[in-house]
């Protein structure tokens, strides 16, 4: 998980950027439910925010390309600090 920081006066924002993999292990349902809870406590918190960044990974992936993680799909992993969407 990587993030940004931004100021705005005297408040700093955090942008985390998450990685996520719905329906491999873990339902849709489950990660739908993660993503809304992180954005809520974010909300109510203040000064920090999310950007998720859906990737297929596993074996619907390998199902689709021969590939359980293809390199489009690690290279934002490679540097979680500066991940790219």
């Amino acid at each position: 998980m990587g993030y940004s920081e931004k100021r705005e006066g005297n408040l700093m924002n955090k942008t985390y950027k998450v990685i996520i993999s719905p329906g491999d292990g873990v339902g849709h349902e489950i990660i739908d439910w993660a993503q809304k809870t992180l954005e809520a406590v974010a909300k109510i918190e203040g000064g920090f925010g999310f950007d998720f960044i859906p990737v297929e990974m596993g074996f619907g992936a390998y199902q689709k390309t021969g590939e359980a993680l293809s390199k489009p799909v690690s290279m934002p992993c490679a540097r979680p600090t500066q991940c790219s969407s």
